[in-house]
């Protein structure tokens, strides 16, 4: 019987001890704003997070336009993922209208829902720890290795589109939309829609690789990074909220002295950027900014200084 996974991390709890004073324990913010040092096992996840459900003819429509809109080098993988879906789907229901369920097969249905795409992000995170690991040592000949940087580009992707935050904003801007009665279906489907997403920006990050300025960015351990539930942000000051930004500025902590950065500008230099104060300063607001609930550090003081700035906690 597969095991049903119903917890699902929408950060990579493996990455954020990174931050661990200890091997275990982060400082980070708890929902009331306070500051503690606590495990990573139990934050940034919510139950059934992922969950895949039933998809109406409605929201099945609405993913297939989004299929439509991504890479031709994407859709034949994102069709692929779909109908293995639907084909479960159509399975479950042939079952239950004849009467051929069971205790069994139920628990096996619900353990696929629970495991559908929480296993996917699973692949991309171990597919990326190899590169991210060199990273941490400061090697960037990982990232002239193809197979390296195309599973870090797609880890990085869907790091982006994963996250609480993400499907807030996501159910926001459907609400916005010129279609504003198909957002509860957008938000339905959302649990898909976001993998297909987060796959897109991964393939299109990889694929104008040589246009982007790739930074290894480095600080000493006095100006410590921080990393927050929406770990990968983007540093251009859009003039138009609420509208796609013109340009991507990628930026994601790797360890307390180092971050990737991915750029659209020449925001960094290319290569090892030795960050200042300020830069750091700069990186950790960022981060702080675009936190739903938490942020991650291996200090006391960084941590409580930047939750000031969390949006649920700063003053007036």
């Amino acid at each position: 019987m597969l095991r049903t996974v119903r917890q699902h991390h929408y950060v990579w709890a493996h990455h954020l001890r990174r931050w661990s004073i200890d091997g275990k324990r982060v400082w980070q913010t708890t929902p009331r704003g306070k500051v503690v040092c606590d495990s990573v096992a139990g934050v940034a996840r919510e139950r059934d997070f992922y969950r895949a459900s039933m998809l109406t003819p409605i929201q099945i429509g609405l993913i297939r336009r989004t299929i439509a809109l991504a890479d031709r080098t994407l859709q034949g993988i994102h069709l692929r993922t779909l109908n293995r879906w639907l084909t479960i789907q159509r399975q479950h229901k042939l079952i239950t209208e004849r009467g051929l369920g069971s205790a069994e097969i139920d628990e096996a249905f619900e353990a696929l829902q629970s495991n559908f795409i929480e296993t996917l992000h699973t692949g991309h995170e171990l597919g990326a720890r190899p590169t991210l690991d060199a990273l941490a040592q400061q090697d960037l000949s990982v990232l002239e290795q193809p197979q390296h940087l195309v599973a870090l580009m797609f880890f990085f992707g869907q790091q982006l589109t994963r996250t609480k935050r993400f499907r807030t904003l996501f159910f926001a801007a459907a609400q916005s939309g010129p279609n504003p009665e198909y957002a509860n279906d957008f938000d339905d489907a959302w649990w898909l829609l976001s993998y297909i997403l987060g796959s897109n920006v991964g393939w299109s990050l990889y694929a104008d690789r040589r246009q982007h300025t790739l930074s290894l960015l480095t600080t000493d351990p006095a100006h410590p990074l921080i990393i927050a539930d929406q770990p990968i942000v983007n540093l251009f000051d859009n003039p138009e909220p609420g509208k796609p930004p013109e340009f991507g500025n990628f930026y994601f902590p790797i360890c307390p002295t180092l971050g990737l950065a991915v750029c659209d500008q020449a925001v960094f230099s290319m290569g090892l950027h030795a960050l200042s104060a300020d830069e750091v300063h700069r990186l950790n607001a960022a981060q702080a900014k675009t936190a739903q609930n938490f942020i991650f550090g291996n200090e006391r003081e960084i941590v409580e200084k930047m939750c000031k700035l969390m949006p649920r906690f700063a003053q007036p």
